[in-house]
């Protein structure tokens, strides 16, 4: 896939108003064989075949856990935003390259209960192209979930330059879920709601339905947007979760200029979440206080009320995380300075574009996966 400007080359990104967005790729024509199938298939011809969209990074201006549920799983109340790093996720549908089996009884293909026909390539070769990558198994969701739908093509292709980094507290890999996702629901021609679609991402990841949401913005994918634009109300940038993750309130989005900077150490979610059980946590984010700042629109009280709680552990069991948090806060001019999720990925907020360049410029001498972003601020 062609290299996407501002997305692929550390620090950089398009001027503001110049970002590019989704943009559909057209069918590039079709056979009357092909259309003479289509029309057996019941399928939709204004459908495309082929979609691109972007996943973007998140951070989170607050993470707070509040105990361990009976399942297993952690209750949080945290504050996410998106930022305008993003990987670029191209899907594609056609027709599977299996025979039909066409059932007596049911007239029905019986190959459409079977596995589907998913192809994942990716431009990092370190990355998994199976049921390992969440993009994959989001693929798998939507099939299981509406195969029953005859005309539904049999086979998925996905392409994925990827730019966020990996394993990294930026929810990179659900946000490439989170575009399958999308991505089907319209080359599949379903007409899912925003409340559907999040609660299939649920089913992946806690942070799925957040990055369903978030690019669905008008600023992220006007294309989403668009097709989407009957739920406006519950599209945004930044939201309050709780629960699991994946409740969500809408929140006005903080408008910032961002410096992440990843130390070259990847961290597991679990393990962090794990060793947070263990520790005594002497303070807890200000979360209320944070959302009165956001819909105040003041960065400076933004800055005094983030916290992230999973500090307490990986702050402690990675030496490169904390390094990273101390330059950024000695050595550049940072509103405020804050590990996102369960880390690596360090953030820093600044008032203006200029002291975050020059942040850029001291922290990419630290880590090589430094990155100038502005915060998705346009719900």
């Amino acid at each position: 896939m062609p290299e996407i400007p501002g997305n692929g080359r550390q620090g950089a990104r398009l001027p503001r108003g110049k970002r590019q967005n989704t943009r559909q790729i057209p069918n590039r024509g079709t056979s009357n064989k092909e259309r003479k199938q289509e029309k057996m298939n019941g399928c939709n011809s204004a459908a495309p075949n082929s979609i691109e969209i972007k996943s973007y990074a998140k951070i989170n201006l607050s993470l707070d856990v509040l105990g361990k549920r009976p399942d297993g799983y952690h209750e949080v109340d945290m504050v996410m935003q998106l930022v305008d790093l993003s990987d670029s996720i191209r899907v594609s549908v056609a027709e599977s390259g299996k025979d039909n089996d066409i059932d007596k009884d049911s007239g029905k293909d019986k190959n459409r209960d079977n596995e589907p026909e998913i192809e994942l390539h990716i431009t990092r070769k370190d990355l998994p192209t199976d049921r390992g990558n969440i993009a994959y198994k989001a693929a798998e969701l939507m099939h299981e979930t509406f195969r029953e739908k005859s005309h539904l093509p049999g086979k998925i292709a996905i392409e994925i330059e990827k730019n966020i980094p990996v394993a990294a507290g930026l929810a990179g890999g659900s946000g490439n879920g989170a575009a399958v996702i999308h991505a089907l629901n319209i080359l599949w021609n379903l007409k899912l709601p925003l409340k559907e679609l999040k609660a299939l991402g649920a089913k992946l990841g806690a942070d799925v339905p957040f990055c369903i949401s978030g690019m669905a913005s008008k600023e992220a994918n006007p294309q989403l947007f668009t097709y989407l634009q009957n739920d406006e109300k519950d599209i945004s940038t930044c939201v309050r979760a709780t629960g699991t993750g994946t409740e969500l309130e809408v929140l006005p989005p903080l408008n910032a200029d961002i410096v992440l900077s990843t130390p070259p150490v990847s961290v597991s979610t679990a393990e962090v979440y794990r060793g947070i059980d263990s520790i005594t946590i002497t303070k807890k984010p200000q979360t209320d206080a944070l959302i009165d700042a956001l819909k105040a629109g003041s960065l400076k009280e933004v800055a005094k009320n983030v916290d992230n709680v999973l500090e307490f552990f990986t702050l402690k069991r990675y030496d490169c995380v904390m390094y990273t948090k101390n330059i950024a806060s000695e050595k550049t001019d940072a509103e405020a300075v804050l590990m996102s999720g369960s880390g690596p990925t360090v953030f820093s907020l600044y008032a203006d574009e200029g002291k975050a360049k020059k942040a850029f410029e001291v922290m990419r001498k630290e880590n090589e996966q430094t990155y100038l972003c502005h915060t998705l601020c346009q719900r």
